[in-house]
């Protein structure tokens, strides 16, 4: 995996960060974030474009070091954490305009909020759902309607 992120990353147009993460949705569109908070976008694998999060977003969202990118279901959706190392999620329809995530859920009619380190995230197309995968095992999905996420 490491090696092919290299490669990939010869592909890129220049970035402040090291690529983390790379997705290709159904649509054939790539995705690849960095741990400078930059996400790129290529329909082809050849001609990429940068949107640099941190920089669109500075005073409106908190500064994010990507790990994670999933694309699937009509939108894309990236994980990392933010300046003070909590869970950062956001999605797009096509990465221009980003909105956070919700990342609530309930246990026995308790509330909670997920806040774990992201180590991967995948979409389940029957489902219609993203799966985070979390370093400590946790895996968390979130369907299309925030009210609905769970642990798994």
């Amino acid at each position: 995996m490491f090696r092919f992120l290299v490669i990939l990353a010869l592909l890129f147009p220049k970035t402040q960060g090291a690529v983390q993460a790379v997705s290709e949705g159904p649509d054939g569109v790539r995705w690849a974030v960095t741990d400078a908070g930059e996400i790129l976008r290529s329909p082809d694998g050849d001609a990429w474009t940068l949107f640099d999060f941190n920089a669109e977003y500075a005073g409106y969202y908190p500064q994010v070091t990507w790990r994670a990118v999933a694309a699937g279901g009509g939108s894309v959706m990236v994980a990392g954490l933010d300046a003070d190392g909590h869970l950062a999620i956001y999605t797009s329809s096509r990465g221009s305009v980003w909105s956070v995530r919700v990342l609530e859920y309930t246990i026995a009619g308790e509330r909670h909020v997920l806040d774990v380190a992201p180590a991967s995230l995948s979409y389940d197309a029957q489902r219609d759902s993203f799966i985070l995968q979390g370093v400590d095992g946790t895996r968390f999905e979130m369907p299309g309607c925030a009210h609905c996420n769970r642990l798994i």
